[in-house]
């Protein structure tokens, strides 16, 4: 049974999905900063936002709490490759899911804002992939992706298995 859902958000995209899931769960929500201590090795859904191929806050979720699953909310589109990809890098453990989230820059920490217009940079005179081109093209703007019809798919998917 899943006690809770614990989540790690940058520019506020992530939350909202978690914010979904903790509703239609019937579950509480946590920042991953702020959660109670007696949900240590409970389980939870834990959703991490990615930034540069890492799912933040992932290895300090796994390392606390028994993750029933983990949904990473990204830019990119959610791609075999995509999916193979950070489930690689992060070292995931167990049933994961992908969701697009969105993207606003002023949201972001100073330090994440340097980071994203150095890519702009860097990438902007190179030739990239269509997708990491579609990426780039969503630094320029405030989009968002977040859907509660995928809370609800993800949610029917994993009580399936």
């Amino acid at each position: 049974m899943i006690k809770a859902v614990i989540y790690h958000s940058n520019s506020g995209f992530t939350k909202q999905y978690a914010l979904m899931f903790s509703k239609n769960l019937k579950v509480p929500c946590y920042d991953i900063k702020s959660v109670p201590k007696n949900l240590k090795k409970e389980n939870v859904v834990f959703l991490g936002n990615v930034f540069d191929g890492i799912i933040e806050g992932y290895t300090k979720a796994s390392k606390k709490y028994n993750l029933v699953y983990t949904v990473a909310v990204g830019l990119n589109e959610p791609s075999e490759k995509t999916i193979n990809n950070l489930k690689e890098i992060n070292k995931i453990k167990g049933e994961f899911y992908y969701l697009k989230g969105g993207f606003d820059i002023s949201k972001l920490s100073k330090f994440k804002q340097l980071t994203v217009n150095a890519y702009n940079i860097m990438y902007g005179k190179k030739q990239v992939t269509k997708e990491k081109q579609e990426v780039f093209n969503y630094f320029k703007t405030r989009i968002t992706f977040v859907s509660e019809k995928k809370v609800k798919a993800i949610i029917k998917e994993h009580e399936k298995r």
